[in-house]
């Protein structure tokens, strides 16, 4: 009887060692996608401060130009009427 036992333990132990490939590479697969998701959205995080960024200073751009001009027009406006 106690030999019965042995094998039996045996199958459940080599059993269970045909399930530990499966199971890392779960574990693997999981850790994966993870990192995978959390790659995604500090993708995601850059590229919208990257789209904010860009539109700030264009709107500050297009301010600073129209400064430039309206202060070049008056100058040439003031020369011209001297």
């Amino acid at each position: 009887m106690a030999g019965g036992l042995t094998i039996t333990a045996d199958k459940a132990f080599i059993s269970s060692l045909a399930e530990a490939p499966m199971k890392l590479r779960s574990i693997q697969f999981s850790i994966a996608a993870l990192a995978g998701a959390c790659l995604f959205i500090a993708v995601g995080i850059m590229t919208l401060y990257a789209l904010l960024a860009f539109e700030r200073n264009q709107s500050m751009v297009i301010e600073r130009s129209e400064q430039m001009l309206g202060q070049r027009v008056r100058s040439q406006l003031s020369h011209c009427y001297r």
